[in-house]
């Protein structure tokens, strides 16, 4: 869960936001975003085409990137079936094409 994780780090920060709403649909993230309802913190690979359109802006949380770790976990000596092995490929594929830098704060300040 992402909510625990960004609350944490505010709370690091001393940050208390004001209000806040836990939205579980992305799509639906970005269109409150786009109309001005709000703000949200999202990895920057999940808007990449909002970004690059410039339908929206990246802006950085703090000096210190908020980070979390993805895993995929399988039971140890069973092997992984078709579909496992599909997913797991799938998943590398896409991490190798993942943005992990910040370029569009260059652009945003």
């Amino acid at each position: 869960m992402t909510a625990p994780i960004v609350a944490d780090y505010f709370k690091k920060m001393g940050v208390v936001p004001s209000t806040i709403m836990e939205i579980g649909n992305i799509e639906a993230i970005k269109e409150l975003v786009k109309l001005n309802l709000g703000v949200s913190v999202l990895a920057p690979w999940i808007a990449d085409r909002e970004l690059a359109r410039g339908r929206l802006k990246l802006r950085p949380l703090g000096a210190k990137a908020l980070t979390r770790e993805w895993a995929v976990m399988a039971v140890a000596g069973r092997r992984l079936s078709l579909p496992e092995e599909m997913f797991c490929k799938l998943c590398r594929q896409q991490a190798a094409g993942m943005r992990l830098d910040r370029r569009d704060l260059a652009a945003a300040k």
